[in-house]
């Protein structure tokens, strides 16, 4: 039981932590930037170079994942908070 208790106060505190990055103002800017430049990147590469369109598109996925990763973990801690 205690161990369970404990694993819930552990993913509440990191719920509280990814939560604090999201709302981040420099968090946020920086990964609107990234994407923008990713966007700008991908508009100037040209039709046949196929390897810097995929490089492109698996940065911005990676960007995604990482947003989608922590918007998780605040979700599990969410939910932790309300057993």
């Amino acid at each position: 039981m205690d161990r369970a208790v404990n694993k819930q106060e552990q993913e509440r505190i990191r719920a509280t932590e990814a939560l604090q990055l999201l709302d981040n103002k420099m968090f946020k800017e920086a990964f609107t930037a990234l994407r923008a430049d990713l966007f700008q990147k991908f508009e100037k590469v040209k039709w046949n170079e196929v390897k810097e369109m995929l490089e492109i598109k698996r940065t911005l996925k990676n960007l995604n994942n990482i947003e989608v990763y922590l918007e998780r973990i605040v979700t599990t801690g969410k939910m932790n908070n309300k057993l």
